[in-house]
């Protein structure tokens, strides 16, 4: 139910160079081809975990058209035909950026998380290549949702994709502070 990816456009993520540089604007029909294929894997929910500047790398804005794909259950060449059959409230919630490093952003994806699989629509996270951000989220949410220590959960994530090199294995340590933060956020408040 929970997936991750890299993002629309991303030339071809190098797990070596988990960062991505600049390159030409991201035209929309490749976002369309993108969309079109997680539509075609069964994908009806988006977390977007992008920064500011990696909204930027697109020709027209990026969120409305991830929009015009997800938030109907058609797609649009189709949405005419389906219209007035979902509640705005539903529909707002499919396409979801949160910016990792806001103070509430666990609270946020966990929450995003949790809707997603409760409602039984299969979710995609992705950040710029789909590895860092969208690995520390995907190993999280093993740990959340199905008790795995942060460490199996890390391992199993790391597992599951392209082999571990150096930069891979640094989701430990900033898994292990996202949690610990968050922890004692929580702590704090009480």
């Amino acid at each position: 139910m929970v997936y991750g990816a890299e993002r629309p456009g991303q030339p071809k993520p190098n797990p070596d160079m988990p960062s991505t540089p600049r390159g030409p604007s991201v035209p929309s029909h490749v976002v369309d081809q993108w969309c079109a294929h997680m539509r075609s894997k069964g994908i009806k929910r988006v977390l977007c975990l992008l920064s500011d500047s990696e909204l930027s790398f697109y020709s027209d804005p990026l969120l409305p058209q991830l929009a015009a794909h997800f938030e109907t259950s058609t797609p649009p060449e189709t949405e005419s035909e389906s219209a007035g059959g979902e509640t705005a409230s539903s529909q707002a919630k499919r396409v979801l950026r949160i910016e990792p490093q806001a103070e509430d952003a666990l609270v946020s994806i966990v929450a995003s998380l949790k809707a997603a699989v409760a409602a039984q629509e299969p979710v995609v996270v992705f950040c710029s290549t789909g590895q860092a951000r969208t690995g520390m989220v995907l190993s999280f949410w093993l740990h959340h949702a199905y008790a795995l220590s942060i460490v199996a959960a890390v391992r199993f994530h790391t597992s599951a994709k392209i082999p571990c090199t150096s930069s891979r294995l640094l989701f430990l340590v900033v898994v292990l502070r996202l949690f610990m933060r968050s922890i004692l956020r929580q702590q704090c408040r009480k």
